[in-house]
């Protein structure tokens, strides 16, 4: 015969979340070429973040290079806007790789990478230039109006590429 004591007790167990997860980066809608003239904020692409683990190890924090004219913006949640946030010119940068760094608050921090890259489409933004400052021609005397032009020259749009580019001027 046992005459034993019975003794009830509660035990909270805490798990403490160890930083396992890498954050992850994905486009959920993006456009590969911008205007060169497209206003600051234009919307480039829409992502979406996620971190598998909890309370700091799950907060990320999105960083672009310092020297590209786009920055991202909060939407709502873990949703970010990649946008313009200066002026783009094509005649001098033709297209940008932006590489996105996503990196959690855990200890050590850990992140991983998303990329894309960007076109800028070319604008019929400058003037046609002369390939020389003056053209010399001879015309004889008793040239008939109708006959073949003279001279022609072919005008190029400085740096501007594409259908908008060649020009031609007859003389």
């Amino acid at each position: 015969m046992w005459l034993g004591t019975w003794v009830w007790m509660l035990v909270l167990v805490e798990i403490t979340d160890v930083n396992d997860n890498a954050p992850s980066v994905r486009f959920t809608s993006l456009s590969a070429t911008v205007p060169e003239d497209a206003p600051a904020g234009t919307a480039v692409a829409l992502l979406s973040v996620s971190d598998g683990d909890s309370r700091e190890n799950g907060e990320v924090q999105l960083q672009l290079p310092a020297d590209i004219p786009f920055q991202i913006l909060p939407s709502f949640r873990n949703h970010y806007s990649l946008v313009t946030s200066g002026p783009l010119d094509r005649e001098q940068v033709s297209e940008y790789k932006v590489v996105i760094t996503a990196t959690d608050s855990g200890s050590p921090p850990l992140s991983s990478q998303i990329s894309l890259l960007i076109n800028i489409s070319d604008l019929n933004d400058n003037p046609p230039r002369f390939s020389q400052p003056a053209y010399q021609a001879e015309v004889p005397e008793n040239n008939a109006l109708e006959s073949a032009p003279v001279y022609l020259v072919t005008l190029r749009f400085q740096n501007d590429i594409g259908d908008i580019s060649p020009n031609q001027l007859n003389v």
